[in-house]
């Protein structure tokens, strides 16, 4: 529990310290007091026994002559100041050892919070530097000891944050290594598997019409394949020139509209060939905008792709751009109607490499990159990229703010 008296260590120390000494200093008071009184009644008892002694020995005292009265009552007075220095220095001892002991307990007694908590701080400390980064330092009050906490809690998380993010930078440099290999491995060696028979036969296609036909056959699956690996090294180069930090946009005032018409009008013979027709929505004829032409129309050609590859069920596309003003973010959405996107996937879909399809076919077939291009160039123009997918259609939306 939160102890909102105190917001700093050092003034309820010196609280603590004020409250022992007045303690310490009461309770020494009522010892000494006690003892005083004490040594009253002890006094009392040994003088009416001496009166007694001496009431009994009066008689005899009678005879005496007056010099032994006067050196015995002066032997007496000097017994009883030596008894009173002595009872004198016993009190100051009594009173320094008392108020020494009880100062100390009290202090122990009321700091005992702020020692275990230094406990606690030194041995979440202790775990820590051995490695423990999930350690969680508790946050007691508003004082300096818990500032320290708060700040140790702050310094482990983002230590814990850059190991994880190291983790996961490694594991995706493994996966993207991987990726690499399987899809650069798989058109190479269909290549280098139809020109080996395409060499095999080449002696005897000369004078064989029927193994020359063949020849070509493997020529031309060899060239479809040399042309895929040319898609993927080319998406590669893009993905891995877009995912740097030191890529120069070269931005200018571009005409989105006029931008998308384009992409529409160049997408035409994959629409046809789709069976898709495209429906162009826009909240103005002009919205201008600034950017790097180049790649946001491979940011959106990229998406345009996507939606008819995977909308073909659904037989429609919608390119939807609006803006509020001239002075608002620019919201650029496809929309397809074809195979949903499984709730799984939604938020691995901008992940390279990453396929929603088990298998890498031909008839769907892409590299997996073209997401997560678009998603960098996006990022790069300071913008936001999302995905829904539902009964209501699946819908790609880029934000872009207006600078």
């Amino acid at each position: 529990m939160k102890n909102k008296l105190f917001r700093s260590v050092r003034i309820e120390i010196i609280t603590y310290v004020i409250i022992c000494f007045l303690l310490s200093l009461v309770t020494t008071i009522f010892i000494t007091f006690g003892l005083f009184m004490l040594r009253e009644v002890l006094k009392r008892d040994s003088i009416n026994h001496t009166v007694t002694m001496e009431s009994s020995n009066v008689n005899n005292r009678l005879g005496e002559g007056n010099t032994n009265s006067i050196l015995r009552y002066q032997d007496e007075a000097r017994i009883k100041m030596t008894e009173s220095r002595r009872f004198a220095g016993f009190i100051i001892l009594e009173v320094i050892a008392c108020f020494i002991f009880f100062f100390s307990v009290y202090f122990i007694f009321f700091t005992k919070k702020i020692t275990n908590y230094f406990e606690q701080l030194d041995k979440g400390i202790e775990e820590f530097s051995e490695g423990n980064f999930n350690i969680k330092f508790e946050v007691r009050n508003e004082d300096e000891l818990s500032n320290m906490a708060r700040n140790l809690n702050r310094t482990t998380g983002e230590i814990k944050r850059i190991l994880d993010k190291e983790r996961n930078e490694e594991k995706n440099r493994k996966e993207f290594i991987t990726s690499i290999a399987h899809d650069l491995r798989t058109p190479l060696t269909s290549v280098i598997g139809y020109l080996q028979l395409v060499m095999s036969k080449f002696p005897e296609s000369r004078n064989n019409e029927d193994i020359l036909i063949k020849n070509e056959e493997y020529v031309k699956v060899a060239y479809e394949k040399a042309i895929r690996l040319q898609g993927l090294i080319e998406d590669l180069f893009s993905f891995t020139k877009t995912d740097s930090t030191e890529l120069r946009l070269h931005l200018a005032e571009i005409d989105i509209v006029k931008l998308m018409e384009q992409l529409a009008d160049e997408c035409y013979p994959s629409l046809q060939e789709g069976g898709l027709s495209l429906e162009f929505r826009k909240s103005a004829e002009m919205m201008m905008i600034e950017a790097d032409g180049e790649l946001m129309a491979r940011a959106v050609a990229n998406l345009l792709t996507n939606a008819i590859k995977y909308g073909k069920d659904g037989k429609k596309i919608i390119i939807d751009l609006y803006q509020e003003d001239k002075k608002s973010d620019l919201y650029i959405r496809v929309i397809n109607y074809g195979r949903l996107i499984p709730k799984k996937d939604i938020e691995h879909i901008f992940d390279r490499f990453y396929r929603v399809e088990d298998s890498r076919s031909l008839e769907t077939g892409g590299t997996g990159l073209g997401l997560a291009i678009t998603k960098n160039i996006v990022n790069l123009h300071g913008g936001s990229i999302s995905v829904k997918s539902d009964l209501y259609g699946t819908v790609f939306e880029i934000v872009l703010p207006v600078k």
